[in-house]
């Protein structure tokens, strides 16, 4: 999910794995100004790439990441 799907005082107190699984912290996908959704307005004709270039600064500044020193350790798959 792009990052700005969820409300930043809610994901903002996510633990690192739930944010994690949750979002995309490099995708910003939703449009600040409500009237333009769904308008065919310029910024709905852009790829994600360019979407997030131009408008994620902005946005990803609401957001806190939990930076941890386990988030460096890949996760260990084991079969039960």
């Amino acid at each position: 999910m792009p990052i700005d799907y969820f409300d930043p005082s809610f994901f903002n107190v996510l633990e690192y794995n739930t944010q994690q699984l949750c979002a995309d912290p490099n995708l910003v996908a939703i449009p600040k100004d409500k009237k333009t959704w769904f308008t065919h307005s310029m910024e709905e004709h852009l790829s994600d790439e360019v979407f997030t270039e131009l408008c994620g600064a902005d946005i990803l500044t609401k957001y806190e990441f939990v930076q941890t020193e386990e988030a460096n350790i890949p996760m260990e798959v084991t079969d039960f």
